[in-house]
């Protein structure tokens, strides 16, 4: 009996030594998995790079200098006409039937609610755009968050959007140039906000500005000081930059996911980390160059950098498309201004490298003409050249 008390008793004693040993082991490499996260993290922290979902938070700014504060009385009123919207084309399938769509809830609105263009047109030129964000959520909340807040966006840009094609319809072509300059500063504003998911947003924003900017071109009969406005807004937008801080943003909010991790002080989970920001740096090496795609891949190998490189491919290939697109509007208008010469290349018009570069493949972009007219244009994103095909993106480009 006593034997088997001892027998215990030092079982007992060598579970606990064992026991202890084992959370002295683990408090070790916590400490050592701690110290090289801060060893990662730190370079970051010291270019004031922000690090965590709450380092995305921005300093508060007034109402009345706020486009998120002015929208919010006119939301409730563009969710019921983007209903309407989504009824009239509802098993629509075709550009053209959505324009017209577009085009007849823009005559609606005109007639029924004709304060709502001149309040979005003031809530879109304020200076800042701060909607209501709670950065001290969870990764996962804050995503909801922000997709919730999307809403709103997409739909006052539509309404915009459906104004300018009417202007155009109706030959009121500085009215449209007008709309086209609202709907790029409001792409702007979604720009500047953090995530990805909103330069997504902005670049698709953005593209409705474009197509309304290169249509007032071929319209050719705009004001000239409205024409200037157009050209000026375009050469100034610095499209790099803003996705420059979207990747800041992203590499941000991906370091609070890994965070939120039970499991995150762990050496299995700061390789994962170390992955993710080496995966991060490697992007930013191929956006800093002024042309080219993202591989399907990167070259850094982990679970978690493999399933997040295709939002950044996502998010560089449109970037490209915005500045195919607005560069290719900046050589049409040249050539316009050169006497509209269907046999005119692009080397004749003697602009900078930056608009006629292919943001694409780094070639020049192409001028092509077709019978009276000429199609400005990019390979895109399948890096080849499709003889102008703007249908589908095959090219990225306008056409007048």
């Amino acid at each position: 009996m006593n034997r088997l008390k001892r027998f215990f008793k030092w079982m007992t004693i060598l579970t606990l030594s064992f026991v202890s040993l084992l959370v002295l082991v683990v408090a070790v490499l916590n400490w050592r998995a701690s110290r090289e996260v801060e060893a990662r993290l730190a370079p970051l922290r010291e270019a004031e790079k922000p690090t965590s979902i709450s380092d995305l938070k921005p300093l508060p700014v007034a109402d009345s200098d706020n486009a998120a504060k002015a929208i919010e009385p006119l939301e409730e009123l563009c969710r019921e006409l983007d209903s309407q919207l989504a009824k009239a084309i509802y098993q629509k399938d075709t550009d053209e039937e959505y324009e017209a769509a577009l085009i007849g809830l823009a005559r609606t609105i005109a007639t029924d609610h004709p304060e709502l263009i001149p309040s979005l047109k003031k809530a879109f030129a304020l200076p800042e755009f701060q909607p209501d964000y709670e950065f001290d959520l969870s990764p996962t909340a804050f995503m909801d968050n922000v997709l919730q807040q999307n809403r709103s966006v997409r739909m006052v840009a539509r309404v915009m959007h459906g104004h300018g094609l009417m202007s155009l319809e109706d030959g009121e072509t500085d009215e449209a140039i007008a709309d086209a300059l609202s709907v790029l500063k409001w792409s702007g504003h979604i720009a500047n906000q953090p995530l990805l998911v909103n330069y997504l947003v902005s670049a698709a924003v953005r593209s409705q500005a474009l197509d309304l900017a290169s249509r007032c071109l071929v319209a050719d009969n705009s004001s000239p000081q409205m024409r200037t406005q157009l050209i000026d807004a375009l050469e100034r937008s610095d499209l790099q930059k803003q996705f420059d801080q979207s990747i800041e943003s992203e590499r941000a909010f991906g370091i609070s996911s890994f965070e939120s991790f039970a499991l995150f002080r762990f050496q299995v989970m700061v390789g994962e980390l170390s992955a993710y920001l080496d995966m991060v740096d490697e992007f930013k090496l191929i956006v800093q160059r002024p042309t080219g795609v993202a591989p399907k891949q990167p070259e850094t190998s982990s679970m978690f950098a493999a399933s997040t490189w295709p939002a950044f491919e996502t998010g560089l290939a449109a970037l490209r498309r915005s500045q195919a697109k607005s560069q290719a509007i900046l050589i049409l208008a040249a050539w316009q201004d050169q006497g509209s010469d269907v046999t005119t290349k692009v080397a004749d018009l003697r602009l900078p490298a930056s608009i006629t570069l292919d943001p694409f493949d780094g070639s020049q972009m192409k001028l092509k003409a077709t019978k009276d007219t000429v199609v400005v244009y990019s390979v895109g994103q399948n890096l080849t050249d499709d003889g102008g095909k703007l249908a589908g993106e095959l090219d990225v480009g306008v056409g007048r």
